[in-house]
């Protein structure tokens, strides 16, 4: 039974993965127009807790300073029996992210990094650091 689950967690994973990697590439065609080239979202999370602490847009190696378009797009959260809501392109790449990351990315110790996302070749680079405490341990016999 706990290989079934597991197995079914792992195919429900991937499918979330690929419809995250669909919704990015409905967002590269909304911003390619307004010459973005390139999307940074930081992110930083522990202590079974994460969050996207930041989104920058570059037009080539400028930051890009207008306004985003107010495009909607089905939220990837959707509630069991409720209708999904519709979240901007800021709340979408937040969404994007945390199903682009690994497992356990916000757990204990945690990990932080960038997804650097190329939106004319419609691709990501993730650099994903992980935390983790690491423990010396030394044993001694002391006579009395």
């Amino acid at each position: 039974m706990a290989e079934n689950y597991l197995d079914e967690y792992e195919k429900h994973r991937q499918e979330q993965t690929q419809t995250a990697r669909d919704r990015l590439k409905e967002v590269c065609k909304v911003l390619e127009p307004l010459g973005i080239t390139l999307i940074e979202v930081e992110y930083d999370g522990c202590g079974d807790s994460g969050a996207v602490e930041q989104i920058t847009f570059y037009c080539k190696d400028k930051e890009f300073k207008g306004n985003l378009p107010k495009t909607k797009f089905v939220s990837l959260f959707g509630g069991r029996g409720q209708e999904p809501s519709q979240v901007d392109i800021q709340e979408t790449l937040d969404e994007v992210t945390c199903f682009l990351l690994p497992s356990g990315w916000e757990i204990n110790d945690g990990s932080f990094g960038t997804l650097k996302i190329n939106v004319n070749e419609k691709s990501v680079n993730l650099e994903h650091n992980s935390r983790y405490t690491e423990v010396d341990t030394t044993e001694e016999e002391i006579k009395l």
